[in-house]
């Protein structure tokens, strides 16, 4: 992702500190969901953790069906000034200009690192938000989570909507007016709605200068008005967001969201000349969300912290300048060697406890990265290294993951209870771990959980809740899901459904599945709702022979559904 930056005039700032004052140490501090990291005292570090929760309550709040959380808790650096930022992050010092930098949003490695200002005051009504484009990356960041492909209207008008975002103690603000969006749209004619619709990212109007502030502008517009003053409000947007989610959007879902587009382009046209409404969410954050206390960093861990962020931004040279300077003061810093390590220095000399990849897993689970929690469970179920697999620990890992949230942990600890792996068997315990995976995305576990359904194991026995979980399953592109639906429709037995069941087993075998082949191959055999080719059959044995389906490398026929 290319780092983005928000920006601020010169006389909106006020700052709080000298700048020729002594450095103040570094901190590091954690909520439930992110780390902060900052040279401005415990109290702003605090305030700067809660004002994350808070937006990301909001978000929770305003999308309660969505996965809000990455796996990997994201880290904020609060810096005490505008010197403070430049120093952490050189770059944004290297622009000419009148803007002063009030933060950065930056991505790699599926990791996110934001960079802010702490010194910037709250803004008066028809000011826009120093935070804005922190907030609006954080938006993107919790849409690619949930939906695979939004049309860049949506993504880019959501982004923008919710990144004017206000936070303050007792409150949020969503939805405030964005002065330089109004002043274009009321200066300028409005592009049809039908064409903003069609805008794709290789479109001069996403990308090229005025074109694209056009475009910004009015998809900001156009969700502002959904989200405040159209049918339903902001109702229609969470729907359809589920139903790209699902998979389910064919140009119908467009057509529920937004109507005639023809009366939606007048009213967007009324809109945006007249009164602009936004609205304050009351956001209490629970107990486990509130900040931990904070512990002081030493000089060998801030160069390393350092070098983190700027590796991020793409600043290899520098990065790994702060990362040997931190191994020179501490050979044992963890964060620097695993720096170096994304740099390719292979010649780092072994640690003891430090490189083992076991050693590392555990040191960044407990550093709240719970995807290693899950991978170091996974290599806990194995033989490694001449070490016997601990089957115990693994369960322990997977539960404490799927607690914290993290779809693939709840994944595993349904797997384990399913299958007794150093446990009782537990469906009942399964199932409701299933479902919270299923519930967030994790297609393996919504087709696990489907079996329960079509059992009877641990929840009632239910075949159609076992189809759609089934199907929910392939629409987000799991073959085996696919699989499950058509061998539902083989069991029916009718023409109809045969050919219903041939066209997923297609489906499900253009995507790798080796049992959808066989089944399918069979179905060509017997020309059982396809017609009888036994070339198309031996084609399609072969296949899943070769993909793993043991009954299709036996003799023809064999393998017959």
């Amino acid at each position: 992702m290319i780092p983005r930056t928000a920006a601020l005039p010169v006389v909106a700032l006020s700052l709080a500190v000298r700048l020729d004052a002594a450095p103040d140490p570094w901190l590091e501090l954690r909520s439930a969901h992110f780390v902060v990291r900052s040279d401005a005292g415990e109290e702003v570090a605090a305030r700067v953790a809660r004002q994350f929760e808070r937006f990301r309550a909001a978000l929770r709040k305003l999308w309660p069906w969505a996965r809000i959380d990455p796996g990997v808790p994201i880290v904020v650096y609060a810096a005490r000034s505008e010197e403070s930022l430049r120093g952490l992050l050189p770059s944004l010092g290297e622009s000419s200009g009148p803007a002063r930098p009030a933060g950065v949003f930056l991505s790699r490695g599926g990791r996110s690192y934001v960079a802010l200002r702490t010194d910037v005051p709250v803004p008066r009504t028809g000011e826009g938000s120093p935070f804005h484009v922190l907030y609006h990356e954080y938006t993107h960041l919790v849409l690619d989570l949930n939906v695979d492909s939004l049309p860049p209207w949506l993504h880019e008008g959501l982004a923008e909507f919710l990144g004017a975002t206000v936070i303050e103690d007792d409150g949020i603000e969503i939805g405030r007016p964005i002065p330089s969006h109004l002043l274009l749209l009321r200066r300028q004619r409005l592009m049809p709605t039908a064409d903003l619709l069609e805008v794709g990212r290789a479109s001069a109007e996403y990308g090229e200068g005025d074109r694209a502030s056009l475009f910004y502008a009015q998809s900001w517009a156009l969700v502002h008005w959904l989200m405040e003053a159209g049918p339903e409000e902001g109702g229609r947007i969470g729907k359809y967001l589920e139903a790209c989610r699902d998979g389910l959007d064919d140009g119908e879902a467009t057509r529920r969201l937004l109507g005639e587009l023809r009366e939606v382009h007048r009213a967007l046209e009324g809109y945006v000349r007249g009164r602009i409404l936004h609205r304050r969410l009351s956001v209490a954050l629970e107990a486990a969300d509130e900040p931990s206390s904070a512990r002081a960093l030493s000089p060998a861990e801030v160069q390393a912290v350092r070098g983190e962020l700027l590796l991020a931004a793409g600043r290899t040279a520098e990065a790994r300048d702060l990362f040997e300077r931190s191994l020179a003061a501490d050979p044992d810093n963890a964060a620097a060697r695993e720096g170096m390590g994304l740099l390719g220095a292979s010649a780092l000399p072994p640690r003891a406890g430090l490189d083992d990849p076991d050693a590392v897993l555990e040191r960044r689970c407990e550093g709240g990265v719970l995807l290693d929690c899950v991978e170091l469970g996974q290599r806990y179920r194995k033989e490694r290294g001449g070490r016997p697999p601990d089957l115990a620990r693994a369960a322990e890992l997977f539960v404490a993951a799927c607690a914290a949230g993290e779809r693939e942990g709840c994944a595993m600890e349904g797997q384990v209870f399913d299958l007794g792996e150093a446990v009782a068997r537990d469906p009942a315990r399964a199932a409701v771990a299933y479902q919270r995976a299923c519930d967030a995305d994790q297609e393996w576990s919504c087709v696990r959980l489907g079996l329960l359904h079509e059992q009877g194991r641990g929840v009632p026995r239910e075949p159609g809740r076992a189809v759609a979980l089934y199907t929910k399953a392939c629409n987000k592109g799991y073959a085996p899901g696919c699989t499950r639906v058509g061998v539902a429709h083989l069991t029916a037995g009718t023409t109809a459904d045969l050919e219903e069941a041939a066209s997923w087993l297609l489906h499900a075998c253009e995507g790798d599945d080796a049992e959808a082949c066989g089944l399918l191959a069979a179905l060509h055999e017997t020309g059982q709702g396809v017609s009888r080719d036994p070339a198309r059959a031996a084609e399609l044995r072969r296949r899943a022979c070769d993909g793993g389906f043991a009954p299709s490398c036996t003799p023809a026929g064999d393998a017959a559904p």
